[in-house]
């Protein structure tokens, strides 16, 4: 977070992509869950829909540690 803050983006853009990866990574969801719920509950802001748009079309998946 420190790098998208030094890079300008706001706050309440930065809350956003935060609560995201919460729902990502360390949230028990699977992937389509948590995307599903990212879509829901958060506000569909551009860095957001980058996001989605990124995992939903990608060929080999994200992994999740």
């Amino acid at each position: 977070m420190v790098g998208l803050k030094r890079r300008g983006f706001s706050g309440p853009t930065l809350a956003a992509l935060k609560q995201a990866f919460f729902f990502l990574l360390s949230s028990k969801l699977k992937t389509d869950q948590a995307l599903a719920k990212i879509e829901s509950e958060i506000e569909p802001i551009p860095e957001i829909k980058l996001l989605v748009d990124f995992i939903k079309t990608s060929e080999r998946g994200i992994t999740k540690r």
